[in-house]
């Protein structure tokens, strides 16, 4: 019997953020078998109690791609965008990527935003987009879900480095952010134009099947039901469910990206999840919800009475 190549999980963030544990957790639960991967840095390393591996991405800054990245970066973006730190970050996270799984001999891995709750076994879905180069997010303007191969992940860095290289491409987008002040020149651009020029063989990971999905975001709309700027879900034994629009059928949630939602509503789905994923006593899950609901209340209301006093230079 040939013995199952599990392909690893890979994230990367900088610096420590409180849905994260939730992340890792999910990943770890429902991929037992999986090398569950973090390229972080030391306000991050403390998961490592997770049963998680962690990397330090800053040791895989010496490759010649990153090197001249480094010397080529410029920050474009309107005049209300202001965030350069995060700009370079989401560009640079795919040459230590990159440099990663060159040092670790790996072929293919998973990688989803930090912020991505995992609900399935993504092992068994690998058979199913081994035909494709890679799979997109972000309503198809990223390479998230599945990589295929590592030449993958050259092409796309040694694209973002032409593109910081291209005079003219650059100037296209600084006129543009003068009537888009918000936006910005960012890796999913970098992504469009790697895919356009390269004919990439590429889906959308929430497409691969009509009774499942990889939510793209949680607070965008997708064709799901949707009230109150979320979708809405629905819960049964253990599984997270969106409600198709057109025909109400239930889709069934494998990954969730939990972007701009509340961490108790974070705290909520992981809870309800994991704890009938362990057939856990429903009473349990509904005193840790009032918990964790309470808990998000009163760090909110000592946040507004810290402000307050600042207000009045108290």
């Amino acid at each position: 019997m040939k013995e199952i190549l599990y392909i690893p999980i890979i994230f990367i963030h900088y610096g420590d953020s409180d849905y994260l544990r939730y992340t890792l957790k999910s990943a770890r639960i429902f991929n037992p078998k999986t090398r569950i991967i973090l390229l972080g840095d030391q306000l991050n390393q403390h998961y490592i109690n997770l049963n998680i591996e962690h990397f330090f991405f800053d040791k895989y800054s010496n490759s010649s791609e990153i090197l001249l990245f480094k010397k080529v970066y410029k920050f474009i973006a309107g005049n209300k965008h202001g965030k350069n730190e995060w700009t370079q970050f989401v560009f640079q996270r795919w040459f230590h990527i990159f440099e990663f799984i060159q040092s670790e001999s790996i072929e293919q891995f998973w990688t989803f935003d930090s912020d991505n709750l995992i609900f399935t076994d993504l092992q068994k879905y690998v058979p199913l987009l081994s035909n494709y180069d890679c799979t997109e997010q972000c309503n198809g303007c990223c390479m998230n879900g599945f990589v295929n191969s590592p030449k993958i992940v050259k092409g796309y860095i040694d694209t973002i480095n032409n593109l910081f290289m291209d005079s003219n491409y650059l100037e296209k987008q600084i006129q543009e952010f003068v009537d888009y002040p918000d936006y910005a020149f960012t890796e999913m651009r970098a992504y469009y134009e790697y895919r356009k020029t390269n004919n990439l063989n590429s889906i959308r990971l929430q497409n691969i099947s009509k009774n499942e999905t990889f939510d793209e975001c949680f607070c965008q709309e997708h064709g799901m039901e949707f009230i109150n700027g979320k979708k809405k879900l629905c819960f049964k034994e253990g599984i997270v469910y969106q409600i198709n629009k057109l025909d109400q059928k239930p889709v069934k949630v494998n990954t969730i990206n939990m972007s701009w939602a509340k961490l108790y509503l974070i705290e909520e789905i992981f809870t309800y999840t994991v704890n009938n994923h362990f057939d856990l006593f429903p009473k349990n899950y509904f005193i840790i919800l009032c918990i964790t609901r309470c808990k998000f209340y009163i760090l909110k209301l000592i946040s507004t009475i810290k402000k307050l006093f600042i207000n009045l230079n108290l």
